[in-house]
């Protein structure tokens, strides 16, 4: 899990530092699972664009919701 790396405790330090920062990481926290299923779904970077937009432009409709 995501939680338990090393790595993330450093960010999450780091990022608490400030007001803005935790701001920032509750943001990026809230809107990553809209992303997950975009980056199961293009893994490689062979997408073909047409397809990686449309579902771009769904990520984007839901977070402006």
């Amino acid at each position: 899990m995501i939680k338990e790396r090393s790595m993330y405790r450093r960010i999450t330090a780091k990022m608490q530092e400030g007001n803005i920062m935790l701001a920032r990481l509750h943001f990026v926290m809230s809107v990553t699972c809209l992303c997950t299923p975009l980056l199961t779904k293009f893994p490689s970077e062979r997408t073909s664009i047409h397809l990686l937009l449309e579902e771009l432009a769904q990520v984007l409709q839901l977070l402006l919701q």
